[in-house]
């Protein structure tokens, strides 16, 4: 469908709390954009380390076969959700940036994350069975 999530290597809405008790400290984000909830948090990107754009998402699937239509108004009905104040609010506490999408603009987003790490697990050599 459309919309996901985006989050560091420990995921954002995981660790937020703890970021903002000062429990833990965070040295940067490794996204290429800068988290809405943590706007003053360097991206590793503007800290040095070129290129690098990697999060952690979450995504809504339908299974294959599913009608067009009923995939368009699941990403409508959706992208409306997470436009409520009360909800956009309680994202942004948590960690967490969500991307605004349609289900081909998903698709090819996760196309690309596994040919993103199809690469890196062939450069690091790294068996997979």
């Amino acid at each position: 469908m459309g919309g996901h999530v985006h989050s560091g290597f420990l995921a954002l809405p995981v660790v937020a709390p703890h970021l903002k008790s000062g429990r833990l400290y965070a040295i940067a984000v490794t996204t290429l954009r800068r988290s809405t909830a943590m706007p003053n948090l360097a991206t590793l990107d503007e800290s040095g380390v070129k290129g690098l754009d990697v999060s952690q998402w979450w995504g809504i699937l339908a299974p294959a076969g599913t009608p067009r239509e009923i995939i368009t108004r699941l990403n409508a009905e959706i992208a409306d959700a997470v436009k409520v104040p009360e909800i956009k609010a309680r994202m942004v506490e948590l960690g967490a940036d969500t991307v605004d999408s349609n289900p081909d603009q998903f698709g090819s987003f996760i196309r690309d994350e596994i040919a993103k790490f199809r690469r890196i697990v062939k450069a690091a050599k790294i068996a997979v069975d």
